[in-house]
């Protein structure tokens, strides 16, 4: 095939034929991924009405026991001021709050181990991520041992002041 800028204005019959397969071609393409586009999105609307209708059917039978995992669920006013102050420890050191990594969970409760109990911290960061379906950092092995040792801590401050 010639070649430049202009080089279709000398193609031979053969070179604009080849041309105009390869364009039918990628339009073949194109429909075809158009097509796959709108199966999905049919079975992603199918999926979604299948759930509502699932949920919709054992939650009549779950009142009670919903309500009881709402309340404990719930984000008190105290752990959005905790999530606050931990929002602003990940700005400080350029870490996502939301999801939070374990890292991010251990600078805070190391930055504010003496003036809060580390639990109540890790609660509350706890909270706002699974309300948000979001993994629970807290998890962490690293999180779950700086917790256990300032609970032991805790308790050994606890036995020096009586």
């Amino acid at each position: 095939m010639a070649t430049g800028i202009c080089a279709f204005l000398k193609w031979t019959p053969e070179q604009k034929a080849q041309a105009d397969r390869e364009l039918e071609e990628e339009k073949r393409q194109h429909e075809e991924e158009l097509k796959r586009e709108a199966e999905i999105a049919a079975w992603e609307a199918d999926q979604t009405k299948l759930r509502d209708a699932i949920d919709a059917a054992v939650m009549v039978h779950l009142k009670a026991e919903l309500e009881a995992e709402n309340a404990t669920a719930r984000v008190s006013a105290a752990d959005k001021q905790r999530f606050k102050d931990f929002q602003a420890c990940c700005e400080r050191w350029g870490f996502p709050a939301l999801p939070a990594p374990a890292q991010a969970v251990a600078v805070f409760l190391a930055e504010k181990s003496e003036q809060d109990a580390a639990h109540r911290l890790a609660r509350s960061i706890s909270v706002v991520h699974r309300a948000l379906n979001f993994s629970d950092p807290t998890e962490d092995v690293l999180i779950r041992a700086m917790i256990r040792q300032a609970r032991t801590e805790e308790k050994a401050n606890n036995q020096k002041g009586e």
